[in-house]
């Protein structure tokens, strides 16, 4: 939703721009609710859940650098073998450089 706001930006579609960005609030609120603890930490504890909560900004304000910090430890623990699957590796690179 975040995108579509954005595009509504760029095209000057004011109205859309509005019902967008409050949609896209209220989906990353409910991602917050479901997939991260109360004190911030992801549910999803593997290789491509981190990346894809770091590169999409997804983290609750505050906890990107502890999100990151896992995504690293969970790559040194790995001895650096990606375990992404196919929708995380496209991002990890990404992520990484974040």
């Amino acid at each position: 939703m975040r995108q579509v706001a954005k595009a509504a930006v760029r095209t000057s579609q004011r109205e859309d721009t509005a019902k967008y960005h409050a949609l896209s609030q209220e989906v990353l609120k409910e991602i917050h609710r479901e997939y991260f603890s109360p004190n911030g930490r992801l549910c999803i504890t593997t290789q491509c859940g981190y990346v894809l909560a770091v590169w999409f900004d997804l983290c609750p304000p505050g906890t990107e650098q502890r999100t990151a910090q896992a995504l690293t430890e969970k790559l040194k623990a790995a001895k650096v073998h990606l375990k992404t699957g196919f929708i995380g590796t496209a991002y990890l690179c990404k992520a990484l450089s974040k």
